[in-house]
């Protein structure tokens, strides 16, 4: 028989030049990948399309200044609305706006959650009059009763267009 050959065993120097092989080859994907994006886009043209500058000033208009429709009392009550107060409890109105207006379960508009809406009132809806004056957020806000439900409206909008009128 004959004998058997020797185990023959790595050696280390085959072991070291492996890893460094391997560790230069990592480095340099990493590098590649890292730099390669900014090395294309820098090379890149920019836009090719750049807008016109505009041929006409914007006219700005400014808004029209609100006057209080409210007077105080002397008796240190709070303020109620004299002039707007064109309506009372029964009276039936309607939506004069030319759009829907919120239905809201409080008086006011400002700061309020989406869940104090009730519904929105098409143009041209009947309402009755079942409360108010109650001002807040420089509106007066009326209590009407449309359908089934009981909500709040302003008479008018912030910018004093007309929501609510006598119905004819």
């Amino acid at each position: 028989m004959s004998p058997r050959p020797p185990r023959s065993e790595s050696h280390p120097l085959l072991i070291g030049v492996s890893a460094g092989a391997l560790l230069f080859a990592l480095t340099l994907f990493t590098l590649v990948m890292f730099f390669l994006p900014t090395l294309i886009s820098a090379t890149q043209p920019g836009p090719s399309w750049t807008p016109p500058p505009p041929t006409v000033a914007p006219t700005i208009t400014p808004l029209p200044t609100k006057t209080p429709s409210a007077t105080a009392t002397t008796s240190g009550s709070p303020a109620t609305p004299t002039s707007e107060r064109t309506f009372k409890t029964g009276d039936m109105v309607t939506n004069a706006n030319k759009g829907t207006v919120n239905l809201r379960r409080t008086p006011g508009y400002l700061g309020k959650y989406n869940s104090d809406r009730i519904g929105l009132v098409a143009s041209g809806q009947p309402l009755r009059i079942i409360g108010g004056p109650e001002q807040k957020d420089e509106l007066i806000w009326w209590q009407v009763q449309w359908g089934d439900k009981t909500g709040w409206m302003a008479e008018r909008t912030a910018s004093g267009l007309l929501i609510l009128k006598l119905a004819e």
